[in-house]
């Protein structure tokens, strides 16, 4: 298959995923056989003309970016990752779709996204792995939680219970969030456990991928099931329901560094099926199959 041009549509203000080799999802992150990429960075409910993209193969319009089209161009994929985290992020998600020729879907049920008349496939997430990787570096954090706790109070409560938990336990303890791409993901690369908490029980984050790409080991609140994923709670990462639970399953992980099994585990299913490597040669795939690209 020859390698087909993207014009990838992404919103306006979105300053890393404009900043393509330090994106935080792996999608179009960096140079693969399969694709060239251009960015084109669309302003919140602009109109785009397709009639002058039409030296593009397909255009793929990326999770958050709402437009609408008009002029004849290039087929156009959706893109879409976040619609569990509200009836509003879904409304919006669908009605954007619906534009579209084809829907991809990350992690959400695949029927949420039926009766638009389109095709439905899924595309599981892709790493950035030229960001988020094992840099070999000593694991001095015991737990870390890095995030923004803003309008948070869930992470909020969180941090104070692990700041408590972790000198009473002779641990150390990370917490806060980190701007830049590389020390955040050299942040999670030094830590032994990573503690995971979502927005909602039905949406899965981009940390949850980013963690085991960073051979550390994974404790996350309960995450979705996903058709045709290969994530196997138990084996590659643990969960929690609660801080009693959370500071049980600590230190069981840290008991004879069982937490580097998981971490190890987890980082080989990265490599194994999650990078964006992986997905580019899937997704060139499904376009040929779905679009005739």
């Amino acid at each position: 298959m020859k390698p087909l041009n993207v014009g990838l549509l992404l919103r306006e203000g979105d300053r890393f995923a404009l900043r393509q080799e330090l994106r935080w999802c792996g999608f179009f992150s960096y140079a693969v056989p399969e694709f060239t990429v251009d960015q084109i960075v669309v302003e919140p409910r602009s109109v785009v003309d397709c009639s002058a993209l039409t030296d593009y193969d397909v255009l793929v319009c990326e999770d958050e970016t709402v437009c609408s089209f008009e002029g004849e161009g290039p087929p156009i994929v959706s893109l879409t990752w976040d619609g569990t985290l509200s009836r509003e992020h879904l409304h919006r998600r669908r009605r954007q779709a619906a534009m579209c020729d084809l829907i991809l879907v990350e992690h959400d049920a695949l029927d949420r996204y039926q009766g638009l008349g389109k095709p439905v496939r899924r595309l599981l997430f892709a790493v950035n792995d030229h960001v988020y990787k094992d840099y070999e570096l000593e694991k001095t954090i015991d737990i870390s939680f890095n995030c923004r706790y803003k309008h948070r109070p869930d992470r909020a409560n969180l941090d104070l219970f692990l700041r408590e938990f972790a000198p009473a336990a002779g641990l150390v303890y990370s917490a806060g969030y980190i701007d830049d791409p590389i020390e955040y993901a050299q942040a999670l690369a030094r830590s032994k456990i990573v503690v995971n908490l979502s927005k909602t029980p039905y949406c899965r984050n981009f940390r949850f991928f980013e963690v085991m790409a960073s051979r550390s080991c994974l404790l996350s609140s309960p995450m979705p099931g996903v058709s045709g994923d290969h994530m196997a709670l138990g084996s590659h990462y643990h969960e929690y329901n609660n801080f009693a639970q959370l500071a049980g399953k600590i230190t069981s992980l840290l008991t004879d560094d069982r937490w580097q099994l998981k971490a190890d585990r987890g980082f080989a299913l990265i490599q194994e099926r999650y990078t964006w490597s992986i997905r580019a040669q899937e997704l060139r795939v499904i376009l040929q199959q779905e679009l005739g690209l």
